[in-house]
């Protein structure tokens, strides 16, 4: 339990070095300038052009990045090849490639208007080159989404609670937008007050589950992923992840603790 502490708080440490230093050259490589009017300011329409206070920012970039990728594929690599990979590639991979991808990516929709990259592309490589990247894009997309229906499916078929959990704190993302970017209603207070609901959802889950098999989930987990994806972001998906960030803080934390440390070797050396 010692040493894992010792592992985290070395690559935490890694971070820090890497957000303090390297950060501040790549943002240098990219030209950014603090001062500068991001396209949300420059364009504000209340749709597609709306301006998002730090901390939502924040948590929607977290929750986002805290996908499929990020997580199985560590995940995936320590069951192959054992814990040293996986850690070298959250340690080493994180700050040098997956920050960087994002960072730029990021940076560069930033200076075109908050154009996607496959403009972006066109742009600079020419329509044969952005033609290719949309193509890749688009088959990528429906392979993670087919995959992402099929494992949310088994998932609600085999912790029910999850789903009821997930619908409510839907509709409480969808309520916080409202309440953030519609009313213009306090932004702290409503923060406690709907992190505090999201909570309270996953124990209502506990006790009303939903209970449908997979084949059952996938068409509305598909009805879902489509109407999300044409709202605007600041409707669900921005105040979705800004709420669920908090329980991935929370997770981490409690998955992090001694006392779940604890527990862990308790358990494995029971099994053995």
């Amino acid at each position: 339990m010692v040493a894992l502490l010792w592992l985290v708080v070395g690559v935490l440490i890694l971070f820090s070095v890497g957000y303090l230093t390297y950060s501040k050259y790549l943002a240098r490589f990219v030209g950014l300038d603090e001062d500068a009017e991001t396209p949300a300011h420059k364009y504000e329409d209340g749709q597609e052009y709306v301006p998002a206070k730090k901390p939502v920012l924040l948590g929607h970039h977290y929750s986002s990045i805290a996908g499929g990728a990020p997580i199985v594929g560590p995940i995936t690599a320590g069951l192959l090849w054992g814990w040293l990979p996986a850690v070298l590639w959250i340690a080493i991979g994180n700050p040098l490639m997956g920050a960087v991808h994002d960072f730029v990516s990021l940076s560069a929709s930033l200076k075109h208007e908050g154009r996607s990259i496959g403009y972006i592309i066109g742009e600079y490589v020419g329509e044969e080159g952005k033609t290719l990247l949309l193509w890749f894009a688009f088959l990528t997309i429906i392979l993670v989404v087919a995959v992402f229906a099929f494992v949310v499916g088994l998932v609600f078929q085999k912790y029910p609670s999850a789903a009821t959990a997930s619908i409510l704190y839907i509709a409480l993302a969808l309520c916080f937008g409202v309440y953030l970017y519609q009313l213009d209603l306090p932004f702290i207070p409503g923060t406690v007050v709907f992190v505090a609901l999201t909570f309270v959802s996953v124990f209502v889950g506990l006790k009303y589950p939903i209970q449908l098999t997979q084949q059952q989930w996938i068409p509305i987990v598909l009805l879902y992923s489509l109407i999300a994806s044409v709202l605007p972001v600041w409707t669900l998906l921005q105040p979705r992840d800004y709420l669920s960030s908090f329980l991935l803080y929370a997770a981490s934390a409690a998955r992090s603790s001694p006392s779940s440390s604890g527990r862990s070797s308790r358990r494995r050396a029971s099994r053995s």
